[in-house]
């Protein structure tokens, strides 16, 4: 797990920004690393990513910006709940 977790941080492309497979992608590796794996450089890019990623495609009120997938949407904004409960909750 540890070495597709980097994969992922060293591959992620701009274009992931906007995706909500980058935004499940990288949360994904935040979670990894929360739980599993004490690698402080990579739980930093990967909250600082997924804050990018969610200011990026969320609007304030929770609405995804240009997604056409309701499930695709849903899963994004369950992942980011999840996440942020843990980093509020967590360290």
């Amino acid at each position: 797990m540890s070495l597709h977790a980097n994969y992922i941080c060293t591959h992620l492309q701009e274009k992931h920004l906007l995706s909500n497979w980058g935004v499940l992608a990288v949360s994904g590796v935040l979670s990894f690393v929360y739980f599993f794996d004490e690698q402080p450089e990579l739980y930093l890019w990967a909250k600082e990513t997924l804050l990018k990623q969610a200011s990026l495609q969320f609007t304030k009120k929770g609405a995804s910006l240009g997604t056409k997938s309701t499930v695709s949407s849903s899963s994004c904004n369950v992942f980011c709940l999840f996440i942020s409960d843990c980093l509020l909750h967590g360290r």
